[in-house]
């Protein structure tokens, strides 16, 4: 059976849901609990009942993790064929490129010119005067911005630069998965039919 690698991707998710489910009845059916004045063979019965249900769902359970790790074998190999993994891993670095440079690119307090931080070392000089030769203290200290409007500037052109390229690879990344083709085998394809996954 072929299959897009968008729905192989799906395939595997709705397995992985069956699993849990499954896993569900596993835990459900381990034990059971029983009136102690009921009669033997309602007991017996009530245990090999349980039993029963455990075993299968712990089969199905087996039968799906197997399938499961050939699926998932198999679109990772698919993906490393069609460089998915390597698109993939370059969205990650231009989300983490643009996470870092965001709050500058909003800035609007930037750092002031040489001529202006002189002027106000100045008057702040001045205003702390008094205040350090009454308390004999070292003097106060002023935070200055050391980003430039130009840095600013740079980082918006970088991230639109980013956003861009982000954009186009995702749309490669979807037009790979939407046209990319994998070969599911007939025992696989088999095994899901007899589970009532496809």
């Amino acid at each position: 059976m072929k299959m897009t690698l968008r729905k192989l991707s799906k395939l595997i998710t709705k397995i992985d849901q069956e699993m849990v489910d499954t896993k569900r009845q596993i835990l459900n059916n381990v034990s059971r609990s029983i009136f102690v004045h009921d009669a033997s063979s309602t007991v017996i019965s009530n245990l090999d009942d349980a039993h029963d249900k455990f075993t299968t769902s712990m089969d199905k359970f087996i039968t799906l993790s197997e399938i499961r790790f050939s699926l998932r074998k198999l679109l990772g190999q698919m993906n490393s064929t069609y460089t998915i993994n390597d698109m993939v891993t370059e969205l990650r670095g231009i989300d983490f490129q643009r996470s870092i440079i965001a709050p500058y690119i909003k800035m609007d307090d930037f750092r002031l010119s040489d001529g202006e931080i002189v002027l106000r070392l100045g008057a702040l000089k001045e205003i702390d005067k008094n205040t350090t030769e009454r308390y004999n203290q070292n003097g106060s200290k002023e935070t200055f911005n050391v980003v430039t409007l130009e840095d600013v500037q740079n980082y918006k052109v970088l991230d639109k630069f980013l956003r861009d390229r982000a954009e186009e690879i995702q749309d490669k990344l979807e037009a790979t998965n939407s046209t990319a083709v994998a070969e599911i085998g007939t025992l696989i394809t088999k095994k899901l039919a007899e589970l009532g996954i496809i």
